[in-house]
């Protein structure tokens, strides 16, 4: 599955320079984040909110009050990108040298948990599963849509003109199901299933990829 979203991503982007700022991309980014967060979608997505609107922490005695009616999802000072040395490197400087990002430290605020505010880091990797470069194709979405900080990060373009909505997960329903390789029916004949797949592409033909 994996593979098969990488492929349609390079293929999009081989059509357009801007498909970084659309669904597609905005999937993959999420999916791939997902693997070393979890897979829970209300961390990135909205599950209940009306499309163009998000959801929101209660504005009850629960929460912190500075905390109520900010964004149930990750929000930009949820993410923290760290270099060798485990000093915070700002979003601005993150996305100028990506390869001085080392670490993504991540607040989780809301988790349903009796662990909410716990800080996770996860270690740069290689190839296109990378936690970090997922993270910086995301917050570079952000700041090209201009995206205000206390918004949810989860967003793609659904406007030529630049504007932006936030991502549902009907909508990754919808491209997981999309991306999906075929699955080969009994009247397809041996020499059609052994007929070699499309390559994956590989790290480096994705934008913000990973090097060793």
């Amino acid at each position: 599955m994996f593979h098969a979203l990488a492929s349609l991503v390079k293929a999009q982007l081989a059509t357009s320079k801007s498909a970084h700022l659309d669904l597609l991309h905005t999937v993959f980014d999420w999916i791939r984040l997902g693997v070393f967060t979890g897979s829970r979608s209300g961390k990135y997505a909205q599950t209940t909110a009306p499309k163009g609107s998000f959801a929101k922490v209660p504005n009850s005695w629960a929460p912190p009050p500075k905390w109520r009616n900010q964004p149930l999802a990750f929000i930009l000072s949820d993410f923290t990108l760290l270099d060798a040395n485990l000093c915070v490197l700002p979003p601005h400087d993150a996305l100028k040298h990506p390869k001085q990002c080392r670490w993504l430290q991540i607040r989780y605020r809301f988790d349903k948990s009796a662990t909410n505010f716990s800080l996770y880091r996860y270690r740069r990797g290689t190839g296109f599963l990378c936690p970090v470069f997922a993270a910086l194709s995301i917050i570079w979405r952000t700041t090209t849509l201009q995206v205000p900080s206390h918004e949810p990060l989860g967003v793609y373009r659904s406007d030529p003109t630049g504007s932006y909505t936030y991502l549902r997960s009907s909508e990754i329903i919808t491209v997981m199901r999309q991306s999906r390789p075929p699955i080969p029916t009994p009247s397809t004949t041996i020499a059609s299933i052994s007929r070699p797949s499309l390559p994956t592409p590989t790290a480096s033909q994705l934008p913000w990829h990973c090097s060793p």
